[in-house]
């Protein structure tokens, strides 16, 4: 069981994967901030895990990886959001991504109610799969929560692995 709490902890670090924070530092020639403060959120890393791991085991080693991720992260991105004089909200639609996270969030807690306490069985998980993914696709295109291209792609995609003539 612990296995399963230290990969859900490190499953966090995706949400930072997705960026390459260094780039605009990079460029703008500010390569020794990067160096600062990948010493500095290893040092931070070292006493979190001495910390944590001494008061809530293996897990404590994922989560302090987390945290020192997400500061790195916040460490570069301030340093970028000041070399471009510019706000965050100029590069992330914080509504949009807010409103993504509500309706993904709504119908996976509806179907983790369905699951839990009507049908608790591996059938309707793999029945509900394609049906989540489908009212997904149908919500963003309804309220254009994705690029109009991505998800004509995405479309085109699911077409050629069902070959029905309702496509035609």
């Amino acid at each position: 069981m612990g296995s399963i709490v230290v990969f859900s902890i490190f499953n966090l670090s995706l949400f930072i994967r997705v960026n390459d924070f260094q780039d605009v530092i990079i460029v703008s020639r500010n390569g020794k901030y990067i160096f600062c403060s990948v010493v500095f959120t290893t040092i931070l890393n070292l006493v979190l895990n001495f910390v944590l791991v001494s008061l809530i085991g293996i897990a404590g080693g994922a989560a302090s990886f987390i945290i020192c991720l997400f500061v790195f992260a916040g460490l570069l991105t301030v340093k970028s959001l000041r070399i471009m004089k510019c706000r965050f909200t100029d590069l992330v639609d914080v509504i949009l991504i807010f409103k993504v996270l509500m309706v993904s969030a709504s119908l996976a807690s509806l179907m983790f109610l369905i699951y839990r306490f009507y049908l608790p069985y591996l059938s309707f998980l793999i029945a509900a799969a394609p049906v989540y993914a489908a009212v997904i696709l149908f919500i963003g295109l309804k309220w254009k929560l994705a690029d109009e291209r991505l998800l004509s792609y995405v479309t085109m995609k699911i077409k050629s692995f069902i070959p029905l003539k309702i496509w035609a």
